[in-house]
Formats: structure tokens, C-alpha cells, sequence
């Protein structure tokens, strides 16, 4: 029993130290490492927006799959007290949900068309506005 764990603990050891030893062991002056950006982002706003737009396309068909159902648990309810009350509460939360991540959306994008606009006037600093 005290082996699985031993190995366990060992062998993500080894495999996070393994590139660790090998860029030590071949290193020169001369060489040196570095990391380019993958995602080609240069500041903060770009990422959320990258971020929300993706978190949009996503979300977008869920939502409409979930209206469509609480749709059809309204219809399938007939009456029914319980079955009406499911139906509503899926949709609420729906609307909710939809609200939430197009909210989060236009006010991401609200703040980003503000700061480009900052940046954009000429002898407007960030600081100068936020020191009022």
C-alpha cells in the first residue's frame, strides 16, 4: 500500500524535474530561454474581451436549447401545478443567465471603448482622471 503512494508522489517528481536538469545541464552564456505569447494579447482589456467573447459563443446556444426546453415543459405541464412551477423556474434562471453573461459582455465592452477613448485624447493621462 505504502508503495502505490511512494510512486505516486514519485513519478510527477521525476517528469516536472526531467526538463528542469536538462535545461541546467545544456545551458551556455550565450543561450538564454524565452517565451513568446501565445494568445498574441498585449493588455488586459484584450484578454477579457478575447475571454467574454468565447464565454458568448458558448453560452449562446445553451441558452437558446434552454428556453426552447422550459418552452416545452410548458406546454408538457397541462395544468400542472408542479410541472408549471418547473417550467417557470428553468425559465427564470434562464433569463437570468442570459442577463448575466450579455451584461457581463456589453460592460466589458463599454469599459474598453472608454479606456481607448482615454488613450486616445491628446494631453489626457489614465492618472489625470482618476485623480479627478
Amino acid at each position: 500500500m505504502n508503495k502505490k503512494y511512494i510512486f505516486a508522489f514519485l513519478l510527477p517528481l521525476v517528469f516536472f524535474s526531467a526538463p528542469c536538469l536538462l535545461i541546467a545541464a545544456g545551458s551556455d552564456d550565450d543561450q538564454s530561454i524565452t517565451i513568446e505569447n501565445p494568445l498574441n494579447i498585449s493588455t488586459i482589456q484584450e484578454f477579457v474581451a478575447r475571454v467574454l467573447d468565447i464565454v458568448v459563443t458558448i453560452s449562446m446556444p445553451f441558452l437558446v436549447v434552454m428556453f426552447i426546453y422550459s418552452g416545452f415543459l410548458f406546454v408538457w405541464a397541462r395544468g400542472d401545478k408542479a410541472g408549471l412551477q418547473r417550467a417557470k423556474d428553468i425559465f427564470f434562471y434562464t433569463v437570468i443567465g442570459a442577463a448575466l453573461v450579455l451584461g457581463a459582455f456589453v460592460l466589458a465592452r463599454a469599459i474598453d471603448a472608454t479606456i481607448k477613448q482615454l488613450k486616445s485624447e491628446p494631453g489626457v493621462t489614465v492618472v489625470e482622471v482618476w485623480q479627478g
